[in-house]
């Protein structure tokens, strides 16, 4: 599937009940079961825990115990548009060979 490209103004009406719909999927498929849902995301990247800004976030609630600084962990970060005005971050750890989700952020 070809990357999501971010549509351009003017926007449609934000549609909240989709909004809703979509995070619920999110926050449940695998990486590779979003892609077949809702195409490749327009970016996505891998990153060690401690060089990214968003493992401020999500590293104190999903590695209490601090497991980062024992041995390397890394994040899959990746967007996508599903209505004009707004987007998804979902962030993904490997766990058993699939990139399942840990922690979503909504910009609308």
């Amino acid at each position: 599937m070809e990357p999501q490209v971010i549509p351009k103004e003017p926007y449609p009406k934000l549609n909240v009940k989709l909004l809703e719909i979509d995070r619920k999927n999110f926050q449940q498929l695998s990486l590779d079961d979003a892609i077949k849902k809702y195409g490749e995301p327009f970016e996505k990247g891998i990153y060690k825990i401690q060089d990214t800004e968003v493992s401020w976030a999500i590293r104190d609630s999903i590695f209490p115990n601090r497991e980062f600084e024992k041995q390397e962990i890394k994040v899959l970060e990746a967007y996508w548009v599903r209505q004009a005005q707004s987007w998804y971050a979902v962030y993904y750890l490997k766990k058993e060979g699939v990139w399942q989700p840990i922690d979503l952020l909504i910009q609308v």
